[in-house]
């Protein structure tokens, strides 16, 4: 009972009993990544961003961040430890997976340990 109550505060209880009544449990994973995605977008709101959350939509990015004339794109790993995470890190600054865009736009990947209340902000 205590994982189907964790499941259920950070799931709409529309969308978790529309799961529970196809049979199929919402898939953990997915669900902590959607947590760290929203934390991230918190973070860029207070600092006066407009934050679009691209859902689902499994592409370079999980945030577009805008203020005035800037725009930070976002991408998030929730990571299994801190070596895996770092990894992940120094691949991403020496190698960044986004390719270049013809307008000014700031890349960061946000990483998050698993259990861990710290994210990592890496500009790539």
């Amino acid at each position: 009972m205590g994982r189907l109550r964790s499941i259920a505060q950070s799931v709409s209880p529309t969308t978790l009993w529309d799961h529970i009544r196809a049979g199929v449990m919402p898939n953990t994973n997915y669900l902590a990544g959607r947590r760290l995605e929203y934390e991230v977008k918190k973070v860029f709101e207070a600092q006066g961003y407009h934050v679009i959350r691209a859902s689902g939509s499994h592409g370079l990015y999980d945030l577009v961040c805008i203020r005035s004339n800037q725009i930070i794109l976002v991408q998030c790993k929730l990571c299994a430890d801190a070596s895996t995470a770092a990894k992940l890190r120094v691949k991403w600054g020496l190698n960044p997976p986004f390719q270049p865009f013809n307008f000014p736009a700031t890349q960061v990947l946000a990483t998050k340990i698993k259990g861990s209340s710290a994210i990592f902000y890496v500009n790539v």
